[in-house]
């Protein structure tokens, strides 16, 4: 006989373990985070669960005081998700060790533990611990052989330009990447196709480069080829995109960037990043081959990215050799401004837990009210002082004239009223009187656009910002190079080839007028190499070095012609080199 079993108070009993399993909490913690996290920074996290929102209020993370973790509570659900974490936005994303982009991070509500996570860098800060660099060519000139690879060849390996160890990896995208691990505290280097007789030279076609990167100051260093020392030049055109029209909605302090196919579309990349004009206009000055190539405009990252009137997606910009050397764009909207999304936002605000809202009220401080300007007298009473102090100039060109340039002058780069006076202690200063309390912005040149300060690596500067206010202020700048400055601090001399007959220890050395001629100075004494070439590094090299000699220690020891006879001052042509590659046919004291 079979038996009926009652069946339901197993549906029931299954309901009650799905209900107890979707109703299961995610608490994640992060228990560490890099030492150069801003002091107060707010940790965010985002992910499948928010639609990506960088910066949604609803996943702000906790600080455990107790414990020093920070917290966050995700949503009820179950199965699977995808993370991030952020210090608010997309340029802010957390990053490896190095400074690369890490892959999402995943969760399972079935799982038995919920994780602590660790970040080891943010995108916007230099990585801390971070044992090399990777040096990715991003573009090679059009003329380059298919076939061709790219060397590295510096000081990290005796200047030879075929070793396989660094040889660069071609990307699928064109890209051509080598990571060198940390060697000291910077690298001085060339980029060549597997000789020096195919190196890479400047944009003109005419020079050589030698490029140089510090360790710990970056992870990934983005460089471009615009020529080979033994191929033609190819052509590249320079255009200039100008936004004249931004959307009113525009946070005014917004970043503003372009994505295109000559960079991969990374949305939020600092080096396509458009500058601010005095006429509130956005300006970015673009290089581009015979292919030209396709653009969007975004204020960092795909969801804020342009869009049309109506908020729909726009086809691609773009632009050619043939487009007009100044190319004026407007922007209409931005995806993320569009009403169905501000609206979802919103509603996101509102669901918020109050007691969220008033903890975070207690957080914000009321600033006190800015004080009234101090007459002095009637002249003075609505004008702002403003010193500007340069604490730091390049000893390059430190004896010309520095101004200021800014909307309160016309952008005049050169104007004789605002000279910056010098200091004893070899600073430069100068007092602006502004009539107005609102925010100003300035730059600092040599008397014209050309001689502008720039950055470490050489770029253009942002406008710098007197803040608005009725107090007098103190700006300090520091001046790292000038734009047109073109560095010419270090000289490789390589000698490939010596005598049969050169003694195997023998020291030799380089004698000039930088060194009063003096034979056997252990500055400028060659290194051997295992290769049997001897290399000599001139850190210093400038245009006191004029004319040499190499010697084995003394002038009865000097290097002769294949003929045997001694040449003379052999002259440096430090305006076109800065690697010099010699050999030695004989020794006037080891004549055959």
């Amino acid at each position: 006989m079979v038996r009926s079993v009652n069946k339901q108070p197993l549906i029931w009993l299954a309901l009650l373990l799905l209900m107890v399993s979707s109703c299961r909490k995610a608490v994640l913690e992060v228990s560490k985070v890099p030492n150069n996290t801003p002091k107060g920074a707010q940790l965010y996290i985002t992910g499948s669960f928010n639609n990506w929102n960088p910066g949604d209020p609803n996943y702000v993370m906790r600080l455990n005081e107790a414990t020093g973790a920070y917290e966050v509570e995700l949503p009820i659900g179950f199965g699977n998700i995808e993370y991030k974490f952020t210090r608010g936005d997309w340029t802010t994303v957390e990053t490896d060790a190095c400074g690369g982009e890490r892959p999402n991070r995943t969760l399972s509500y079935d799982s038995e533990a919920f994780p602590s996570d660790t970040i080891m860098g943010w995108s916007d800060l230099n990585p801390e611990n971070c044992n090399q660099v990777t040096i990715v060519v991003e573009s090679v000139p059009p003329n380059t052989p298919q076939k061709d690879v790219l060397y590295l060849g510096g000081d990290i390996n005796g200047w030879q330009c075929d070793q396989a160890r660094f040889k660069f990896t071609k990307t699928k995208d064109g890209k051509w990447t080598l990571t060198i691990p940390r060697n000291g505290d910077k690298l001085e280097y060339k980029i060549c196709r597997g000789s020096w007789e195919s190196a890479e030279m400047n944009e003109a076609g005419s020079e050589p480069l030698q490029r140089e990167l510090r360790f710990g100051e970056q992870d990934s260093v983005f460089v471009a080829i615009h020529s080979w020392s033994d191929l033609p030049l190819a052509p590249q055109f320079t255009k200039t995109i100008v936004i004249e029209n931004l959307p009113a909605n525009t946070p005014a302090n917004s970043l503003i960037y372009l994505a295109s196919s000559a960079n991969n579309w990374n949305p939020f990349d600092s080096k396509q990043q458009f500058v601010k004009l005095a006429n509130g206009k956005r300006a970015i000055t673009v290089r581009l081959g015979e292919e030209g190539f396709q653009y969007k405009v975004t204020r960092g990252g795909w969801p804020k990215v342009e869009n049309n009137e109506s908020y729909g997606e726009i086809q691609n910009r773009f632009i050619t050799p043939k487009s007009k050397d100044t190319v004026y764009i407007s922007v209409a909207a931005w995806a993320d401004m569009a009403p169905s999304v501000v609206k979802l936002r919103k509603q996101a605000e509102l669901i918020a837990p109050k007691k969220e809202a008033q903890a975070e009220a207690k957080r914000i401080e009321v600033p006190a009210p800015t004080p009234a300007p101090k007459t002095l007298d009637k002249e003075l009473d609505k004008r702002k002082k403003v010193f500007l102090i340069i604490d730091k100039l390049p000893e390059w060109a430190s004896e010309e004239e520095v101004y200021l340039a800014g909307d309160f002058n016309d952008w005049d780069p050169g104007n004789a009223n605002y000279i910056f006076k010098r200091l004893p202690n070899g600073k430069r200063y100068i007092l602006l009187r502004l009539t107005d309390f609102n925010q100003h912005e300035f730059k600092v040149t040599r008397g014209d656009w050309d001689t502008e300060a720039a950055t470490i690596s050489q770029k253009r500067l942002e406008n710098a910002v007197i803040p608005e206010g009725f107090e007098d202020d103190t700006i300090h700048i520091k001046v790292d190079k000038w734009y047109d400055y073109t560095p010419r601090r270090k000289l490789v001399m390589v000698l490939f080839d010596v005598p049969d007959n050169t003694p195997e220890d023998a020291a030799i050395y380089l004698a000039g007028d930088f060194n009063n001629w003096n034979m056997n100075q252990e500055k400028y004494r060659f290194k051997q190499l295992p290769n049997g070439r001897y290399v000599l590094n001139i850190n210093d090299f400038s245009r006191k070095y004029n004319y040499y000699k190499i010697t084995r220690g003394s002038w009865d020891t000097e290097a002769t012609n294949n003929r045997g006879r001694v040449p003379g001052n052999q002259p440096f042509n430090y305006i076109y080199q800065d690697t010099i590659k010699m050999r030695v046919d004989g020794w006037k004291d080891l004549l055959r």
